[in-house]
């Protein structure tokens, strides 16, 4: 919540040569909903510039809908509690059921968070998931290793 966060953003940008749209910025719930307003027009300026904004542990906070309405959000990422429910609880299978076709349906790209086993993995393609990250595709790792995977590939 800088006033000159969108200022920071472009600076970096001309200094690294970065393409803007090949950054996505997360936000979540919680960081916007206290002072929507200003996180607009904030947002919307940094999507202007061709960033992506995406919100972070969907679901959790308590104006989901709200903030996917008002906001330039691209992409949901759904919260690893929903993943882990959905083998847990059948109830929770539906919740994540319910995100994704929501997110379809607003064309948003879907990302799940906290994927751990094959059928997780399954399961969020067969409801049209678009992309997942976690444990099972890989454990955080420092750059130099990743790149060094990168290469062997």
């Amino acid at each position: 919540m800088q006033p000159d966060f969108v200022n920071k953003v472009q600076h970096i940008l001309r200094s690294s040569g970065l393409v803007p749209d090949r950054l996505c910025l997360e936000i979540t719930e919680s960081m916007v909903v206290n002072n929507l307003n200003v996180a607009r027009k904030m947002l919307n300026e940094l999507v202007a510039l061709g960033i992506h904004i995406a919100i972070d542990d969907f679901g959790t906070g308590y104006s989901s809908l709200s903030v996917l309405r008002q906001l330039p959000i691209a992409i949901i990422k759904i919260d690893r509690s929903f993943i882990n429910d959905m083998d847990a609880y059948k109830d929770g299978l539906s919740i994540v059921k319910t995100i994704v076709s929501m997110g379809n349906d607003l064309r948003k790209q879907v990302v799940a968070e906290g994927v751990e086993t094959l059928e997780q993995c399954e399961q969020l393609k067969g409801l049209g998931c678009d992309k997942a990250q976690g444990f099972y595709y890989h454990k955080p790792i420092p750059l130099a290793e990743l790149n060094k995977l990168l290469i062997k590939k």
